[in-house]
């Protein structure tokens, strides 16, 4: 049998089955010229050898660790530059894993643990990036001035260790100096300087981190051991998908299982900010499920909830729970951040606390302008300080457009579009795998009618992360201008299921899911609910009272609704609605003329 060490590096195209089904022919024909023109050409280069390839994706072996990375990092460079002019649904974009070690030689194939390695960093790296495992690492860090992250140990499927593992994203981290660049063939991330260091003499961004502890079993039931164990395992899956913080990992956490110590010792041994820890108890018939998000800094409770089900019910209702203590605990950790920056002053305040405080206002929906232009200059100092903190450049966007003008030529609104939108592309170039941006986008191309791109990203923003219950409420307005009540209703349900102590915009969410699925009654109810109301939930309940035949109501809702905003007429009310279908438009054309609003 004979045996070599090698490096390996594993890629492959992200949404290979989308990109087919949409367009098989042109699909196919722009991979193959890719491999071609760029990919093959770059790793051969490089002594590197395709010993493998699939439909979407390749293995390739090298002689040693420089190569592999630079082949990677300048395919991913070249490949970026060639599609950035291109809307986010029409790029080719790949993922890559390196690793290296022993491997076994099967004729013209690799097996080995190296191999499979290099397969999974791959499968968990983010889009547009290389990850690499921490045995490359090691072997390259002296000899390169690719920046790389480390991003700690990374739970691997069907491995039973976790793989400590470094990224690198184009554009993210602090690029290399041109010269450098120059040599392994690439070209310069946007918005990097020659003048900054390297990732590997700075410290990334120091994101708040949480440790989810196994959950105990206080019963001798041992169907409830393994209830316990899973619930905790599928939190930490789901957190995960959250970006406003990092995740210690489920083998360092779960080691802590039938410790005697405290929650705060278990989070400082972890270097972790917030502990999660819960238990599990039977009680006759019923188990009570409780969980509770420590501070380990304060040694105090941010969060603390409990959950009575039936015994027979408990695996049914294990989804629903974790959506629910996911999305609780997220906001909560988000919510307790934004907190304690209130205490800091306005010169210690960095670009990530600066963005909380931004976020603090923005969250609580349109008060007033004042409000918006305070809450727009926050994502602007944070991203002066921090112009690769791509959540704060997503939100600087989003509160930018609470301060466009009423009244506005379509030229110069069509400016301010273009403008944020190609905002937006620069935020995906960082994190394409941001909710809240792809949320934006999508709002923004429905606004402008595009409807089947906009629906692309508000499902992604919703795939990324379930239970993120902000994304869940606003892509609510979207699929109630779409034309799909239904959805909607499910949508804002859900959001104020997890997220119970929510804004009060939320209410207005779901007032015109309401208006949208006909149900006015339940519109009148959930609108009047908002302790501060737009000028939206005035002609909503205006539009909802007169369908119901409650003529003052309707009228003075009308009344209210001019007295806000005095220069818009129903009609110019109604064509700024992001209706897809001309039924909507006609039906809230019809009810605001009978509400009496000229």
């Amino acid at each position: 049998m004979e045996r070599r060490l090698s490096v390996i590096m594993s890629a492959d195209l992200v949404g290979f089955t989308r990109l087919m089904e949409r367009d098989e022919t042109g699909t196919w024909t722009q991979l193959s010229a890719l491999r071609k023109e760029l990919i093959d050409p770059t790793l051969t280069g490089r002594d590197g050898v395709i010993f493998k390839t699939t439909g979407d994706g390749m293995l390739a072996e090298f002689k040693n660790s420089i190569d592999a990375i630079e082949a990677a990092v300048a395919v991913q460079s070249a490949v970026y530059e060639r599609y950035q002019a291109l809307v986010q649904d029409e790029r080719l974009v790949f993922r890559v894993g390196i690793d290296m070690g022993d491997v076994i030689v099967d004729g013209d194939d690799l097996i080995g643990d190296a191999v499979n390695v290099a397969a999974r960093l791959q499968g968990v790296c983010q889009p547009g990036g290389v990850c690499i495992s921490e045995a490359v690492f090691k072997a390259v860090q002296r000899n390169t001035k690719i920046p790389f992250e480390d991003i700690g140990p990374v739970e691997l499927r069907n491995r039973s260790e976790s793989v400590r593992s470094y990224v690198w994203r184009y554009g993210v981290i602090a690029a290399a100096a041109d010269s450098e660049w120059a040599t392994i063939g690439g070209t310069q991330p946007t918005g990097s300087s020659s003048k900054r260091e390297t990732a590997s003499s700075t410290s990334p961004l120091a994101l708040p981190s949480v440790a989810v502890l196994s959950f105990q079993n206080f019963s001798s039931d041992e169907e409830l051991g393994y209830f316990s164990s899973g619930i905790a395992e599928d939190i930490t899956t789901e957190l995960y998908r959250f970006n406003s913080f990092s995740v210690v990992s489920r083998t360092s956490a779960f080691m802590y299982a039938g410790e005697t110590k405290s929650a705060q010792e278990i989070g400082q041994e972890l270097g972790a900010r917030y502990v999660l820890e819960g238990s599990v108890r039977k009680l006759g018939p019923r188990v009570r499920i409780t969980a509770q998000l420590i501070d380990v800094d304060g040694n105090d409770h941010v969060w603390a909830e409990r959950f009575d089900i039936e015994l027979s019910e408990i695996f049914d209702a294990q989804d629903q729970i974790v959506a629910k203590i996911v999305g609780t605990v997220g906001d909560g950790i988000e919510r307790h951040q934004r907190q304690k920056s209130k205490h800091l002053a306005p010169a210690e305040l960095e670009a990530y606390e600066l963005m909380l405080r931004g976020l603090e206002l923005h969250k609580q929906g349109y008060v007033s302008y004042e409000q918006a232009v305070e809450t727009h200059s926050l994502f602007s100092q944070a991203v002066e300080k921090d112009p690769d903190l791509a959540r704060a450049r997503a939100w600087k966007v989003c509160s930018g457009s609470r301060l466009w003008p009423a009244q506005v030529e379509q030229e110069v609104l069509d400016a301010y579009v273009d403008e944020a939108l190609g905002e937006l592309n620069k935020v995906l170039a960082l994190d394409e795998e941001d909710p809240e941006t792809h949320r934006m986008y999508g709002a923004i191309c429905a606004w402008r009618r595009n409807f089947d791109e906009a629906k692309f990203h508000i499902d992604k923003a919703l795939t990324v992360n379930p239970n993120n219950a902000h994304v869940l409420a606003k892509s609510t307005n979207f699929y109630s201008n779409y034309g799909d009540p239904e959805k909607a209703l499910e949508l804002i349900k859900r959001a104020i299921t997890i997220n119970p102590h929510h804004p009060d915009w939320y209410w207005q969410e779901f007032g015109l899911a309401c208006w949208a699925n006909e149900e006015y009654e339940a519109a009148t109810e959930h609108l009047v609910k908002s302790s501060t109301r737009a000028d939206v939930d005035h002609a909503y309940l205006a539009a909802s009272h007169a369908a119901l035949g409650n003529a003052a109501e309707a009228e003075g809702n009308a009344r209210r609704f001019e007295e806000i905003n005095p220069d818009t007429t129903a009609e110019m009310f109604v064509n700024r609605q992001s209706f897809r279908l001309d039924e909507m438009r006609a039906r809230l054309a019809d009810q605001l003329t009978t509400a009496g609003l000229a």
